[in-house]
């Protein structure tokens, strides 16, 4: 079966996806990791990624929203159509709190680390937060308008999980009964040194409108603006 993963920034995806190749198509490891992590994000040759997916009946792969409906900037239109001739089981990953989900993606654009972090305290910029949260909650909106009129077979938000892969995996897999070890690192907490400004940045901000209602999903409570 194969799994595509639709998903945002800082979302803890990635650990997800690394959950689910474990599981379930570990020979994925010995291919390319840009094949399957982001395929259509500026890849040189996006095509080998769908040459791959359609040879492999397994294949796992993650899509940041943004690379699937700014098709102008990465060239995704005609690949992504050919890849949704396939079968896929698509699962959505999320964040209810946007928030935190907005100071990772600023502190990760600002220390330039998205997968082996320190703990470095770090000054965030009140404009490029401003700028991180506008963005995430342009993709939450795309994924709930989902262009591509996609089944989202699951919709799962990260701040469930448990952070043991072997439990997190079932929220996708059910009936795995093995048991999994991931490679994976906790983004670093309380090392933002202007945490309360933000804080209070973050309640000024106000967030273009989306048919002034909670975003939904398969008529499903998806994120409302109360979360913030």
């Amino acid at each position: 079966m194969r799994i595509r993963i639709i998903t945002m920034p800082r979302t803890k995806a990635t650990y997800l996806m690394k959950a689910i190749v474990s599981a379930s198509n570990h020979k994925q490891w010995k291919v390319n990791a840009d094949y399957y992590n982001e395929p259509f994000n500026n890849r040189d040759d996006p095509r080998a990624a769908l040459e791959w997916m359609k040879s492999d009946p397994n294949a796992v792969v993650k899509h940041h929203i943004r690379h699937l409906v700014a098709d102008d900037v990465y060239n995704s239109a005609e690949l992504f159509e050919q890849e949704c001739k396939l079968d896929w089981m698509n699962v959505v990953i999320l964040r209810r709190d946007l928030f935190a989900t907005a100071l990772s993606y600023a502190r990760s654009r600002t220390l330039n680390e998205w997968h082996d972090y320190t703990n470095k305290s770090v000054r965030i910029e009140p404009e490029l937060f401003t700028n991180c949260l506008l963005a995430l909650w342009g993709s939450l909106v795309h994924i709930a308008r989902n262009k591509h009129n996609l089944e989202y077979n699951k919709i799962i938000f990260s701040d469930d999980l448990t952070g043991n892969p072997t439990e997190d995996i079932k929220t996708i897999l059910p009936n795995y009964n093995g048991e999994l070890h991931v490679n994976s690192k906790q983004s670093p907490r309380n090392t933002v040194e202007n945490l309360d400004q933000l804080r209070k940045l973050s309640k000024t901000i106000t967030l273009p409108h989306y048919n002034d209602a909670p975003i939904t999903i398969n008529n499903n409570l998806l994120i409302s603006k109360s979360y913030f």
